[in-house]
C-alpha cells in the first residue's frame, strides 16, 4: 500500500515539485552567485528618506500605501512597493535619487521565476494550491524513507550499494533510492518550513492555541487633528532610538496616516526583514507599540527561523549550496522513478507474452 501511494504521487505531482523546486535554485543561484542586477556607488550619506519616498510616489503613487524594502548591503539599492493591486516597485539609488528601474511583480526574470515558485504564477489560488502539493509532497518523501528501512533481519549494508553492473532497472532502482534518502532530512526541513509559510495564519494560530501565547493586540491610533504625517526621517530616527543597534529591514507606509510600521532584524536576528515591529504614530510621531521578537508570540518566533531556513539566509555559504543542489533532486527522483516504472512494466508485459506463447 504505501509503495503505491509513493508511487502514484509521485508519478502524479512530480512534474510540479520539479518546477517549483528547480525555479527556487534559481532563486538562490540569483541571490547569492549572479552578479546584483543593479550596484550603486557607496557614498557618505544618502538622501532624506522622505525625499525617496515622494520620488518612489511620482512613479507608483500611493493609493495602498507603500513597503520601503532596506537592502542587506550597502551598494544595492532601496526598494519602494506599491500596496495597490497593481504592486509595483521602484528602485531608486539613495545616494543621488535616481529611479534605476520601475517593475512589476512578475517581470523578467526574478519576478517571474519567484512568482512561479511561491504562486506558481495563478496568484492567491497557486500559493494555496502550491500549499497541498507540498503536503503531498512530504507524503511521498516521508512514504520514501520508510521504504528505504531495511526489513526485520535484513543488514543496513545492503540498502547502501549502488548496484552499476546490474540492468537498467537496478540502477535506476538504486539510484532513485539512494538520492532519495540522502536528500530526505534536509527536503522534509524545506517541505515542511514552505507549507508553513503558504499557510501561515492557519500554523500561527495553531501553534498559538497549543502554546497557549498571545499576539499582541494592535494598538490604538491617536486621536488626533493633524491631517499631516511626520517625516519619515524623523519616524526613523525614533524607531533607531527606541531600539538602538541593528538594521531596518522594511518601513510600512500606509494610506491615511494610519499608523506606520518600522521593522528591525537586530544582530541575533536569523530573519533577513527583521520581526521586530514599532509601531509609530503617523501624524504625531509617538511611539505606539515595540513589539522584540523575544517578547513576541511563540509563532513569530518560530517564523524568525522559519523563513530563513526556507530560503537559505541563513547559516554560511554552505547551507546554500545544499539547499541550490537540493532544487536538482525532484528532477532526479521523478526521472529514476519514471524510469523504474517503465522499464519495471515493459519486463511484466514481455514476461506476460513469453507466457502466452
Amino acid at each position: 500500500m504505501l509503495r503505491l501511494l509513493h508511487r502514484w504521487l509521485g508519478l502524479t505531482i512530480g512534474l510540479v515539485l520539479v518546477v517549483t523546486s528547480l525555479s527556487g535554485s534559481w532563486l538562490i543561484y540569483n541571490r547569492e552567485w549572479r552578479s546584483p542586477e543593479f550596484v550603486v556607488e557607496v557614498e557618505t550619506q544618502t538622501i532624506p528618506l522622505e525625499q525617496l519616498y515622494k520620488i518612489a510616489l511620482t512613479e507608483i503613487g500611493n493609493s495602498g500605501g507603500i513597503v520601503i524594502r532596506y537592502p542587506q548591503s550597502q551598494e544595492l539599492p532601496y526598494q519602494f512597493w506599491a500596496m495597490n493591486d497593481g504592486h509595483e516597485r521602484v528602485f531608486i539609488n539613495q545616494y543621488t535619487g535616481d529611479i534605476l528601474a520601475k517593475y512589476k511583480p512578475d517581470y523578467w526574470p526574478y519576478g517571474w521565476a519567484f512568482e512561479l515558485h511561491t504562486e506558481l504564477l495563478a496568484g492567491h489560488q497557486g500559493e494555496t494550491a502550491l500549499g497541498f502539493f507540498g503536503l503531498l509532497a512530504l507524503i511521498i518523501v516521508l512514504t520514501g524513507v520508510i521504504l528505504w528501512l531495511p526489513k526485520r533481519g535484513q543488514r543496513i549494508s545492503k540498502h547502501l550499494k549502488i548496484r552499476l553492473n546490474k540492468s537498467n532497472y537496478v540502477r535506476n532502482f538504486d539510484l532513485h533510492r539512494h538520492i532519495g534518502i540522502l536528500a530526505a532530512p534536509v527536503l522534509i526541513i524545506t517541505l515542511m518550513t514552505g507549507i508553513t509559510l503558504v499557510f501561515n495564519k492557519e500554523f500561527g494560530l495553531l501553534v498559538n492555541s497549543l502554546t497557549n501565547s498571545q499576539v499582541a493586540k494592535a494598538p490604538k491610533p491617536l486621536i488626533s487633528n493633524n491631517l499631516s504625517r511626520v517625516n519619515l526621517d524623523s519616524i526613523l530616527e525614533t524607531a533607531n532610538t527606541i531600539m538602538p543597534g541593528g538594521r531596518v529591514g522594511i518601513i510600512i507606509v500606509p494610506t491615511d496616516n494610519k499608523q506606520i510600521v518600522v521593522r528591525k532584524q537586530m544582530q541575533d536576528d536569523p530573519h533577513p526583514n527583521g520581526l521586530n515591529f514599532i509601531h509609530i504614530d503617523a501624524t504625531s510621531g509617538k511611539l505606539l507599540q515595540v513589539i522584540p521578537v523575544s517578547q513576541a508570540d511563540t509563532a513569530r518566533k518560530l517564523f524568525n527561523w522559519i523563513y530563513p531556513l526556507h530560503t537559505g539566509q541563513i547559516f554560511n555559504d554552505w547551507y546554500d549550496w545544499i539547499l541550490f543542489a537540493l532544487g536538482f533532486v525532484p528532477a532526479l527522483m521523478l526521472f529514476t522513478g519514471s524510469m523504474t516504472f517503465y522499464l519495471r512494466n515493459k519486463f511484466s508485459t514481455r514476461l506476460k507474452h513469453q507466457q502466452k506463447s
